[in-house]
């Protein structure tokens, strides 16, 4: 018996067939798969009851072409192979980023007698995320704007 075989992909991860069934006598439908290549290599990957009609596929590989066909069965024998079902299945998304570090930018007001020079200076700082900061001044008046650039370490 010839079955048309129809196939879609759910999501990255699964194909579905779904065919008709032609026949009034099968016990079963054996379900086979190839890559594509020339020339194909058919495997089975499934086996469905009586009656049915569809069949999920899971975890296929992303990215790749694969060929499907069904066929019925009973104690007597097998039918013919339906028509051949190609799909390819979808480009699975990229990995989710890691190691999201959030870095705290500081600016600190400085008072300073008039006539003071600072050309600049290293504060050290022991915290757990930063090794240190460098300041530079800049003078305002009588006032020093230190522009504060931390120096991040991350370690995991």
């Amino acid at each position: 018996m010839a079955f048309a075989v129809a196939s879609s992909a759910a999501k990255a991860a699964d194909v579905v067939l779904t065919w008709t069934d032609n026949s009034t006598t099968e016990t079963n439908f054996e379900i086979e798969r190839a890559v594509q290549a020339t020339p194909p290599v058919f495997n089975k990957v499934g086996t469905v009851p009586t009656n049915t009609v569809t069949f999920t596929d899971p975890a296929v590989p992303a990215s790749t072409t694969l060929l499907y066909r069904v066929r019925a069965t009973n104690a007597g024998g097998s039918s013919g192979y339906s028509n051949t079902a190609t799909i390819t299945t979808p480009i699975p998304p990229p990995a989710d980023p890691s190691g999201l570090v959030p870095v705290l930018k500081l600016t600190m007001l400085l008072e300073m007698p008039a006539g003071t020079k600072i050309n600049a200076m290293m504060v050290t700082d022991n915290t757990a995320i930063e090794e240190g900061k460098k300041f530079a001044a800049t003078p305002l008046s009588d006032k020093y704007i230190p522009k504060v650039v931390p120096i991040v370490k991350v370690t995991e």
